[in-house]
């Protein structure tokens, strides 16, 4: 499905005020549809005539008005969703959502309506760290793997596949994508991969333990807003963030190089703080940008991984973040890919 996107707002028309489309435009592509054409209009301007499935983004004070002038809305049956969005339509689906709501979880709540209502298609979604959108679409291309939606970023990367085939059973092409990028999906859902990780060890009920040295405190702080989101409890799992450790326990240690201390910075934690995982990172500029050192251990081995990385620290910081977050999956989910 194909949908216009029109918001009615001149503090969005003037930039005093910021929706962020992209976020929008992945949440819908996340459920097959898809958005035609984005118009950003001024608060009262008139619209003929909707003849076509449409979100509408207005002001709260705005909808009552705007839903009076437009008879599509006392044509059809028309649904109140989370006392704030307004649904209709017999044909195709008008949704009007307040600006100043939770937009995304109004327009999650609109779709699982629509999809009912409207018999949307159920969507296969492959998230994928470690190539970027074209190269995703050139082996989809290669390996004859058509109709499939694409959305990436840097090295983050989704592919959605809208699902045809018979209840029952594995769609051949979804078999091909599992078995095309393999290692490189970290879920076949909408999470991020922080999500993954509190979730993976929610699953072990073990503790991990970190020593960032290089993104400030970016992967420990993804980690805890994820904990807190999905409302966790602290006694199924923590995460230990460590630097007093370090300095307290390590700093009089001599050490060769950064491979050496990131390898014994986590074992330190796995066997002095008894963590059933642990991550440790350092970095240093290099020309053009940064040299990284990475371990990440649990009770049988501990991995240690070194990577360049052109950029500034903070385009750096953020990708180290994706870098380590993925590894740490891969630790965590070490047993299905013995194999």
């Amino acid at each position: 499905m194909e949908i216009n996107l029109k918001i009615l707002s001149d503090k969005v028309l003037n930039g005093e005020m910021n929706i962020e489309i992209e976020k929008i435009s992945k949440l819908f592509l996340n459920h097959n549809i898809s958005l035609k054409e984005i118009d950003v209009l001024n608060r009262n301007e008139k619209i003929d005539e909707i003849s076509s499935p449409t979100f509408f983004f207005l002001h709260d004070e705005d909808i009552d008005e705007f839903i009076t002038n437009h008879k599509i809305f006392y044509e059809n049956e028309s649904k109140i969703i989370d006392n704030e969005a307004v649904l209709t339509g017999k044909e195709f689906p008008v949704v009007v959502i307040p600006i100043e709501g939770d937009i995304i979880k109004l327009i999650t709540l609109s779709i699982e309506i629509i999809k009912v209502n409207f018999n949307l298609p159920k969507v296969s979604m492959f998230r994928l760290f470690g190539k970027s959108k074209e190269e995703v679409l050139n082996l989809l291309e290669e390996n004859e793997i058509n109709n499939c939606l694409v959305s990436g970023e840097n090295v983050l990367t989704d592919i959605y596949l809208s699902e045809s085939h018979m209840a029952g059973f594995i769609d051949e092409k979804e078999v091909l994508i599992n078995n095309l990028f393999n290692e490189q999906i970290y879920a076949q859902s909408n999470l991020s991969m922080a999500e993954v990780v509190v979730k993976l060890l929610t699953i072990s009920q073990k503790l991990l333990c970190v020593y960032d040295g290089f993104t400030g405190g970016k992967i420990v702080s993804d980690l805890t807003n994820q904990v807190e989101n999905l409302k966790i409890c602290s006694e199924t799992f923590n995460i230990l963030y460590q630097s007093d450790f370090i300095k307290k326990e390590l700093e009089e240690r001599c050490y060769r190089d950064e491979k050496e201390f990131v390898y014994q910075t986590a074992l330190t934690a796995i066997i002095e703080k008894k963590a059933g995982y642990a991550l440790s990172i350092v970095g240093r500029k290099i020309e053009g940008g940064y040299k990284i050192y990475m371990a990440i251990a649990n009770a049988k081995n501990v991995d240690v991984y070194n990577l360049n990385i052109s950029g500034n620290w903070k385009d750096c910081a953020y990708f180290v973040k994706n870098w380590a977050l993925f590894n740490l999956i891969k630790k965590l989910r070490e047993k299905d890919f013995e194999n």
